[in-house]
């Protein structure tokens, strides 16, 4: 026998049943949106979400019912509606739902720009801010800070909205802008393509709950906020092993004064990577090398400008011509490990490194580079550095360190030039 009601967890995190009525939230945030499927909303909805203080009706301009005590209990401060419509229904049904009697009601105009993103605006603090509702299901990357309004000017993102890039499946890039504070619940979720992520704001960011699940090809993501809030303690894990080694972290976050623990800035314990302001690590921002390819970099201060000196991480899909900028000076653990080039294999400007000085342990591990290579500095190689990669040559004018295993499994390594090797420690 068919129970009388059947419930099922929408992408949202809503707990419905057939009959469209919302009987909970799981999952945290502080705002949640109603999906159209949402007919009504059940006594108690909200008593285990205190977290929740604002909902936003369907922007299609569908009607919610408000059973009796429904918002009682909860800790909701705002409605926000989409229509005048909505927003008197749910005024005329406050009262029956046992709402906060300072509780608001407001009304935003959602609009779309020429590209298909979807936005709109509420007053938060006494100021309008503007919030990225839904991106187009086919973008491949995506910048806040490049986004045209639909009156031609540019708009100023402050907040993605809860699954606002849900199922971009094509989506390999993303960079928030420095007016970007916000990333909300499930932003990104199922973004499987999704390699990297900056985020550029200084002094503040929010990540919500679960703003990342999902992005199985999510190589690194950076950010330069000094303080984090992860709601509902979430952990962006962007870990790796290599070789059956330890696993390697590439959640790279400010860089803090020495013995300052970053977990007191609001980041995960051991599940970040932070540099000391001494490193010369000032900032993150990703370099593109080629036609698509893209890396991120640590950048350091040099005659008065931030430049980019330290290679991080690479997007995984490179151009056959790798093109690193001519300030390189160390090249991180695993950066390239695992990368290729469309059709073949892919070659590195060494010559146009002159101040090179590091590839650090597994930087090339298992990754498709070929050609020769030649580093006109003294260099220090990790580890693994080169193993598995297809290079056929190395020459090295001078080599300061030369770690365990750095050419293993070079099938096509014919020749080592260089003039001194010591063992790496």
């Amino acid at each position: 026998e068919s129970p009388e009601n059947a419930y099922w967890v929408t992408d949202d995190g809503a707990v419905i049943n057939d009959k469209g009525e919302l009987h909970c939230f799981v999952g945290g945030g502080t705002s949640v949106g109603l999906s159209p499927e949402i007919k009504s909303i059940q006594k108690g909805a909200f008593r285990y979400t205190g977290e929740i203080e604002a909902i936003r009706l369907s922007y299609t301009g569908s009607l919610v019912e408000l059973q009796e005590d429904s918002l009682a209990t909860s800790n909701i401060r705002k409605v926000i509606c989409y229509s005048r419509e909505q927003k008197t229904d749910i005024e005329r049904q406050l009262s029956k739902a046992g709402a906060d009697p300072d509780i608001k009601v407001e009304l935003v105009q959602e609009q779309q720009n020429p590209e298909g993103y979807r936005y709109f605006q509420e007053k938060v603090d006494g100021k309008f801010v503007t919030i990225l509702e839904s991106a187009p299901s086919e973008i491949t990357s995506f910048d806040s800070g490049a986004l045209i309004g639909a009156d031609g000017k540019r708009l100023v993102i402050s907040s993605i909205a809860e699954g606002a890039f849900r199922g971009c499946s094509k989506l390999q890039w993303v960079t928030l802008s420095e007016d970007t504070k916000k990333i909300g619940t499930s932003a990104f979720d199922g973004c499987s393509s999704l390699e990297g992520v900056l985020i550029s704001s200084k002094d503040t960011v929010t990540i919500g709950d679960k703003a990342f699940d999902g992005c199985s090809s999510l190589r690194f993501l950076a950010s330069n906020a000094e303080e984090c809030v992860r709601e509902n303690d979430y952990v962006p894990t962007v870990e790796q092993s290599y070789g059956g080694g330890a696993r390697q972290c590439f959640f790279f976050i400010p860089s803090y004064e020495d013995g300052d623990d970053y977990s007191r800035h609001g980041y995960p314990a051991g599940h970040a990577v932070s540099f000391t302001r001494q490193s010369n690590v000032t900032s993150y921002g990703i370099v593109e090398t080629g036609g698509n390819g893209k890396v991120l970099y640590g950048l350091g201060q040099s005659g008065g400008a931030e430049v980019p000196w330290l290679a991080l991480r690479a997007g995984k899909d490179l151009d056959q011509s790798v093109q690193l900028p001519a300030g390189t000076e160390e090249i991180y653990l695993y950066a390239f490990a695992d990368t290729a080039a469309a059709d073949d294999s892919y070659t590195v400007n060494w010559s146009d490194l002159p101040i090179l000085g590091y590839v650090d342990e597994g930087a090339f591990w298992n990754a498709s580079l070929g050609g020769s290579v030649k580093i006109a500095s003294m260099a220090s190689l990790g580890r693994n550095a080169f193993s598995g990669t297809g290079i056929e040559r190395i020459e090295l004018a001078d080599v300061g360190n030369l770690g365990e295993n750095v050419f293993a499994d070079c099938k096509n390594l014919k020749e080592a030039v260089f003039d001194r090797a010591e063992e790496y420690a």
